[in-house]
């Protein structure tokens, strides 16, 4: 149950950080 949590966290998080790192 926790890794689809965090699997999702990163699903959300992931492209903010590509968005930063730009």
């Amino acid at each position: 149950m926790y890794k689809l949590l965090i699997l999702n966290f990163f699903k959300h998080i992931e492209p903010k950080l590509e968005e930063c790192s730009k």
